[in-house]
């Protein structure tokens, strides 16, 4: 449980204030990748290479599924865990408290 939101690896599920919240494979792939190296830098390469196994997919994919995560988890709302994009470097899931 990080603030609001809780992972069950069991179920596969997030919840957000205890309700599922809906993600796709990928989508929860991505949060929990991102959930297990919190407060690390992660290039697009590094997501792509470690959720999509560089299917053919394009840097642009990462960024499309960090959108729909921000909105599904609310991250970033109410002082709790958020995406930080680092422009030219990737992604940070920022969890206030630790470092």
């Amino acid at each position: 449980t990080i603030g609001d939101i809780e992972i069950d690896h069991v179920r596969h599920e997030f919840r957000l204030r205890s309700k599922t919240v809906n993600l796709t494979a990928r989508e929860y792939a991505l949060a929990c990748f991102l959930f297990e190296h919190p407060n690390e830098l992660l290039s697009r390469e590094q997501l792509l290479s470690a959720i999509w196994g560089r299917e053919g997919q394009t840097t642009r994919t990462v960024d499309i599924h960090i959108s729909k995560l921000r909105v599904k988890l609310e991250l970033g709302q109410g002082g709790g865990p958020n995406i930080t994009t680092l422009r030219g470097f990737g992604y940070r899931l920022e969890i206030p408290g630790q470092t």
